[in-house]
């Protein structure tokens, strides 16, 4: 050996982090073998190493190398390690149980988390940000063996109350992401063990709510009926003024919906409340709803005592919603419904439009127009009326702007022209 030669030993400093670069390199690729991963531990690498990122090897595998096969292989590969840290955290207090809640989508997790538990891992660790590995599961698992990760979770005395800092719970994360039918079991079993399903989150909303906005599965009427069997006040508000009720007509559009609009009746619910912008659910409806049935769903809200003049922020009421929105050829028995219910036809929102505006300005196209105009004009609408408070069109001018068909101009010219 010539003088000066320097020769590294396998414990030298920079051997050591070549190994420890090489083993986060095999971590974060899910494509890396694992016999290769293996005959690299058993070089001597530090197993607990960290690198720039403050990630251990197992930290490095579940936050980057979570989609490989044999994640469970490699995990116990890890595990078997003499002095592994299996509570090692990040510098966010991320462990990997955490991880594995938030990125991983198989259905074997089960199994992962399994292991985890039975080597030590500490379950009911809630990070910086008060979340623990229970909300990431109940914000992102897909599969339908989530009922058995809860019960798992539930053994191990995990907090199934933990709110995170937007005050977000565990049922408002299972209503707003799990999708599979059995999420009625799951809300059950939670309830079981102490789940406050009243919890609001930092915008006021609930789990009802939640659930209302997000789900349109089969079993939708089942998730309702057990939220309102356990209790849940169905005329909670959230911040911005909106019910269960109104969030359910923004957003649900089967033709099933007037079964739902009356389990919340039967209930209790208050049909005249208005939210924020003074939008009570018939203004909803006739803004948000295309089927059929809408005539059958506004004789139900009738029935049950809706003011039908009441005017949202803009003047809107709600025929001036329904002939913006509405473009069936039942529109006529909707405006009908209405005048024989005593609403104002000559109603003028705030920028000056009454519903003869709208309705030719929106439904130029509809086949019997003229009849709908008909009635209106039975029923008093001023059809000389212009809009920006008499600065603007009138309806038929509106209409000629917007539609060429000289039948239906000929028969609205003589209509809506002022002699």
């Amino acid at each position: 050996m010539a003088s000066g030669e320097c020769v590294m030993q396998p414990n030298s400093p920079t051997i050591q982090q070549e190994l420890e670069d090489k083993l986060m390199s095999l971590m974060a690729d899910k494509n890396s073998n694992l016999n290769e991963i293996e005959a690299l531990i058993s070089q001597g690498v530090t197993i607990n190493c960290t690198n720039r990122e403050g990630l251990t090897p197992l930290l490095q595998l579940v936050k980057l190398g979570h989609a490989r096969n044999d994640l469970l292989d490699v995990i116990r590969l890890l595990l078997d390690q003499n002095g592994i840290d299996v509570n090692c955290k990040d510098s966010d207090e991320w462990n990997a149980l955490y991880y594995l809640c938030r990125l991983y989508q198989k259905a074997d997790l089960i199994n992962i988390i399994l292991l985890l538990i039975q080597r030590g891992i500490q379950v009911d660790w809630t990070n910086k940000l008060k979340k623990n590995a229970f909300l990431l599961l109940c914000q992102h698992y897909p599969h339908k063996n989530m009922i058995d990760i809860v019960q798992i979770f539930i053994d191990n005395n995990i907090d199934i109350g933990c709110k995170d800092n937007d005050g977000w719970n565990a049922l408002h994360h299972l209503c707003n992401n799990y999708k599979q039918s059995n999420l009625v079991d799951v809300i059950r079993l939670l309830v079981e063990h102490g789940m406050d399903i009243t919890c609001n989150n930092g915008g006021g909303w609930n789990a009802l709510h939640i659930l209302c906005q997000e789900k349109t599965e089969d079993n939708y009427m089942d998730l309702i009926k057990l939220f309102i069997n356990l209790g849940i006040d169905v005329n909670s508000k959230n911040k911005g003024g909106w019910n269960a009720l109104h969030i359910l007509c923004q957003n649900y559009q089967k033709d099933n919906l007037i079964d739902i609009v009356r389990i919340f009746i039967n209930h209790g619910i208050d049909v005249n409340c208005s939210n924020g912008g003074e939008w009570n659910v018939l203004h909803i409806l006739c803004n948000r709803y295309k089927e059929e049935n809408l005539v059958d769903l506004i004789q139900l809200l009738i029935d049950h005592g809706i003011d039908v003049n009441s005017k949202k922020k803009g003047g809107w009421n709600a025929l001036h919603c329904l002939c913006k929105n509405y473009k069936k050829g039942n529109l006529i028995d909707i405006v009908r419904l209405f005048i024989n219910n005593g609403i104002d036809v000559k109603c003028i929102n705030d920028g000056g439009w009454n519903v003869l505006h709208i309705l030719c300005k929106n439904c130029s196209n509809l086949s019997n127009l003229i009849e709908i105009v008909e009635l209106l004009v039975e029923n008093g609408i001023d059809v000389d009326c212009k809009t920006q408070h008499g600065k603007g069109w009138n309806a038929f001018k509106i209409f000629c702007n917007d539609n060429a068909n000289a039948k239906v101009y000929n028969k609205l010219k003589l209509l809506l022209e002022k002699k």
